[in-house]
């Protein structure tokens, strides 16, 4: 049923001349390991590709199991992402499957335990993992999406700091306030630093009023040759 769609996301490197990159995050929640995102990134000077899953694990998984697919192609304007068409796929231990699929005409997406695709115009602003992984800089967007609803983003600064491993360069952190469409507020801090592969997110860090902060950390990252 959606093995047509899902062919537009297929990674540039079927394409000649990209770098394709392969990231693991470890995702903490307070001091529990709740599992690795991990990441694919197709890039070239005009175009990039990801892909991503994540699958919760250990304790967290006991009491809230979740694991999802993300997929996404788009354009590279003056050195930033531009997202163009965007997949994700989701399930938990309390929802059945969920789809969305966004492109330029708009959104379909698949509720969970819903059998029709319902239709909606498209979100606002990049999606949240170009915005906050695949930026080279601190995004200055007003707006994200997670494919269905948008977010008004503030950036509230950005400051330099000292890295205490030499095997990352010149490091930036950024301050984020985040609103969803209810009204409700948190903060972000994505810390972006330099290395052998070019600008890379280092960590996230989402902080939620009264609950514990989640944050994905770099744990590894490799060259991946295409050369063959």
């Amino acid at each position: 049923m959606f093995g047509s769609g899902l062919l537009l996301f297929l990674p540039l490197s079927v394409c000649a001349g990209v770098i394709e990159r392969g990231l693991v995050y470890s995702v903490r929640v307070a001091f529990l390991d709740a599992g690795d995102f991990y990441f694919k990134l197709s890039s070239s000077s005009a175009k990039y590709s990801f892909s991503g899953h994540f699958e919760t694990k250990g304790l967290i998984n006991k009491y809230y199991s979740w694991k999802g697919d993300f997929a996404a192609i788009g354009s590279v304007e003056n050195g930033s992402p531009k997202m163009e068409k965007y997949y994700a796929r989701s399930e938990s231990k309390d929802h059945e499957l969920k789809l969305v699929v966004l492109g330029s005409e708009g959104v379909r997406f698949l509720p969970a335990g819903d059998k029709v695709f319902q239709f909606a115009d498209r979100p606002q602003g990049e999606d949240l993992v170009t915005a906050l992984f695949l930026t080279p800089r601190c995004y200055d967007g007003k707006y994200v999406n997670d494919g269905e609803d948008t977010f008004e983003m503030f950036l509230i600064k950005a400051k330099e700091i000292k890295q205490k491993k030499e095997k990352f360069g010149p490091t930036l952190k950024c301050y984020y306030r985040v609103k969803d469409y209810k009204g409700r507020s948190r903060r972000l801090n994505v810390t972006l630093a330099s290395s052998a592969h070019g600008a890379i997110t280092k960590e996230v860090r989402v902080k939620i009023p009264l609950l514990p902060d989640i944050v994905f950390d770099l744990k590894k990252q490799e060259q991946i040759d295409t050369s063959s």
